[in-house]
């Protein structure tokens, strides 16, 4: 399965934004000093990536496909 098109975004978002190695909590906790709506919304749109993931590796169950992928991406998003 190919990576998933949100998980470059946020890969991407981290790795320019996020320069320096932050984690990610240290990247939102940035953007929440100065503008708590964005951090807000930035958090908001990971939950529902993490959900994605989560309904697309019941969909690889379901038809009994390898959900490897999916899992390394859970655990990696998840955090």
């Amino acid at each position: 399965m190919p990576k998933l098109i949100e998980a470059k975004l946020w890969d991407k978002i981290l790795s320019v934004i996020g320069a320096g190695g932050e984690t990610k909590d240290k990247f939102l906790n940035q953007v929440a000093k100065t503008d708590p709506q964005l951090a807000n919304s930035l958090e908001k749109w990971e939950d529902s990536f993490i959900d994605l993931l989560q309904a697309t590796k019941r969909v690889q169950q379901k038809h009994n496909m390898d959900t490897s992928t999916t899992d390394k991406l859970i655990k990696k998003y998840r955090g």
